[in-house]
């Protein structure tokens, strides 16, 4: 299914590369903390004050969004599998068939795939 919206293509090599990090492999099952990521890696848009994370408001008209930057996550796992999520669960949840998702993770035993959830 082709996007109806072009990504920009710098984004997608951002987003691609901290899906491919080890670093940051946790990024291929949640969005938020792969935007999160992606924010404070290559926009310094993230600041953190008594141990917590905050992004910086004057940032907010200089970073990508959360919608575009999960849009890119997607379009990025559908054409590299070797990107897929990490968890079964998550896999799950995102309807990834099950074939699919087992070559990618070069997994022996899935039966855990029909267990959850």
């Amino acid at each position: 299914m082709a996007m109806s919206i072009k990504l920009n293509q710098s984004l997608l090599e951002m987003v691609y590369n901290i899906l491919s990090d080890r670093k940051y492999e946790y990024s291929r099952n949640n969005d938020i903390y792969l935007a999160v990521t992606l924010w404070r890696v290559y926009y310094n848009a993230v600041e953190y004050i008594h141990g917590e994370q905050y992004i910086k408001v004057n940032e907010l008209f200089k970073i990508p969004s959360y919608d575009t930057i999960t849009r890119a996550r997607r379009y990025l796992q559908s054409k590299h599998k070797h990107l897929l999520p990490s968890d079964v669960r998550v896999a799950k949840k995102r309807r990834i068939h099950e074939e699919t998702w087992r070559k990618a993770m070069a997994c022996r035993d899935v039966s855990i795939f029909n267990k959850i959830l």
